[in-house]
């Protein structure tokens, strides 16, 4: 059986990619991760085949306590990209963005600097980069198609 993490940390999005999964792909096992933090810990505790990353997250889960998540991080999805690579775990990976430009970093500016790096760096893992949109559903069969890869 597959197995999929999504990590994402605004719910009307991951509920709709989560929908797109579970038709795509209905004998998959798909688990969730709203923050840096809890992505980590679930790609250290589970062993998943595929793992869709959100470029930008919060560093915390939101709770009732504390809404805001922590520190905002806006390469989360790179930085879990490094760690699954650093630890040597096999999981294949791709980003899932409705931003489509970052500022943080100038050598980092958009998606498709992201893409470039993420080939450059993380070859045999990274599958690919999509821009999501709530409004088109060209993303949906390129998430499918990317994942069918794994």
């Amino acid at each position: 059986m597959t197995r999929i993490l999504l990590v994402e940390d605004n719910t009307h999005k991951k509920d709709k990619v989560g929908e797109v999964l579970r038709l795509g792909f209905p004998n998959a096992d798909i688990d969730f991760a709203y923050s840096y933090s809890s992505a980590l810990k679930k790609i250290k505790d589970i062993n998943f085949d595929v793992a869709v990353l959100d470029m930008s997250l919060p560093t915390f889960d939101r709770s009732s306590i504390d809404n805001s998540g922590g520190q905002p991080k806006p390469y989360a999805g790179l930085e879990i990209a490094r760690k699954i690579e650093h630890k040597r775990l096999s999981i294949k990976f791709l980003f899932l963005s409705q931003h489509s430009t970052f500022s943080e970093n100038p050598s980092l500016k958009n998606l498709s600097d992201i893409h470039r790096e993420a080939q450059r760096k993380y070859p045999s893992l990274y599958l690919g980069c999509i821009s999501y949109s709530g409004f088109q559903t060209s993303w949906k069969d390129e998430l499918i198609s990317l994942i069918n890869k794994a």
